[in-house]
């Protein structure tokens, strides 16, 4: 699990060494369990990792100044240059938010019988990797050599990514995150995370891939509340009326390929308000009927037009809403109404 939490500003974003002088914010801690010494190779310093007595593998403990680089996470990179006079392989381990293991494996590195006796270097992964001197001897890193691996290391560095690349990434994971699970929470998750991105053009993309999910949100939404309401008042039936409209207009604004169940949905919704429309006209009335209203009349109109097409459109209208207005306003609405098709 990632967590999207951007530490303060380090004071640096790279910390190495290379035993060719002293080291800047990067090395090695002599430990029971991680014996090493320096050696020359090739008229050049290195650092041999001795035999660990105590098990199979070979370690080299590795700790990150405090004064350079503390806490976290960071998204960032190691580079390793290597060589080893045997076939085999190893590992880097790290301190993990994500998983919360001090040792925590990045990519393991094979070296194959082409690489024997040949520097070699490699650049791993170290997502959300954390400082904080939780391995043996307060270490923030290991190098563990399979079966005793007798690795040579010319030098190593960890390069923390940018930060608003950290940022944009965390913006770009937390839309995603609510495009899978459109809701109110993943929605805010995301806005609180493109907020913190200073790149205009990319907060302009992610805002409009965010937009699209409120509009599913607020689509589903009100159909949900209409799928809810008893729809025998005037009041009940108004307000699903114009939670019908909003629904429709915003559908209209959803891709297609998004869009999903919601026009099935408010295909029904349509349906059951229409029905319920027409139960409450059949209804018998004490005095004098109140006029009906436009935003219901264009629903029946719209919900016959979807169940018979124009045949006899008008006289099917009129035999729902006979009692609660005129011809006249009946063919004037369905007027307008075919216009629009």
């Amino acid at each position: 699990m990632r967590l999207d939490v951007v530490p303060p500003a380090p004071p640096t974003t790279r910390v190495s060494m290379d035993f060719s002088g002293e080291p800047d914010g990067l090395t090695w801690i002599p430990y029971e369990s991680g014996p090493a010494h320096e050696i020359a190779v090739d008229g050049r310093r290195a650092l041999q990792i001795d035999r660990n007595t105590f098990n199979s593998g070979n370690n080299l403990y590795l700790a990150v100044d405090d004064r350079y680089l503390t806490g976290g996470p960071y998204d960032a990179t190691a580079t390793i240059e290597y060589r080893s006079p045997v076939t085999g392989s190893f590992v880097l381990q790290y301190d993990s938010a994500a998983t919360g293991s001090a040792y925590q494996s990045a990519t393991r590195v094979s070296i194959t019988a082409a690489m024997v006796n040949t520097w070699q270097t490699v650049t791993l992964d170290l997502p959300q990797v954390m400082f904080r001197n939780r391995q043996n001897g307060n270490a923030d890193l290991r190098i563990v050599g399979a079966n005793n691996l007798p690795l040579i290391i010319g030098s190593m560095s960890v390069q923390l990514a940018d930060q608003q690349a950290q940022l944009l990434k965390a913006a770009q994971d937390a839309v995603a995150a609510a495009e899978a699970n459109p809701s109110a929470d993943t929605i805010t998750a995301a806005e609180t995370a493109i907020a913190k991105v200073t790149d205009a053009t990319q907060v302009t993309a992610l805002h409009q891939r965010l937009t699209v999910v409120k509009h599913l949100v607020h689509a589903r939404d009100l159909l949900n509340r209409i799928a809810a309401t008893e729809l025998t008042t005037p009041a009940q039936l108004d307000a699903a009326v114009t939670d019908l409209t909003d629904a429709t207009t915003t559908l209209e604004q959803i891709p297609t390929d998004r869009q999903g169940d919601l026009p099935q949905q408010l295909t029904t919704a349509k349906r059951r308000i229409a029905d319920a429309l027409a139960d409450f006209f059949a209804k018998p009335i004490q005095g004098k009927p109140e006029p009906i209203k436009r935003p219901w009349l264009d629903l029946v109109i719209s919900d016959t037009y979807d169940r018979s097409g124009t045949t006899d459109l008008h006289d099917r209208v009129m035999s729902i809403v006979r009692s609660h207005t005129t011809g006249q306003q009946v063919t004037i609405a369905i007027n307008e109404f075919l216009a629009t098709r």
